[in-house]
């Protein structure tokens, strides 16, 4: 587990990256690209996407 000290160290990078991607698009694009959460034209990954109406959002995966 982690420390208080560090809870709130990693709260306040999530918050400046926050930031920083608000204020630039393009980074946050690239970012999530790299990461694969995005494809190169900008559209979520197929793993991310419900691509029907009839079709239901996968299940968290749980943790082992």
């Amino acid at each position: 587990m982690i420390d208080q000290e560090q809870h709130e160290a990693i709260l306040q990078l999530l918050k400046e990256q926050t930031e920083y991607f608000r204020a630039n698009p393009a980074a946050a694009r690239a970012y999530f690209i790299k990461a694969g959460v995005l494809t190169e034209d900008g559209e979520l990954a197929p793993e991310y996407r419900v691509d029907g109406p009839g079709e239901v959002e996968p299940e968290p995966q749980q943790s082992r």
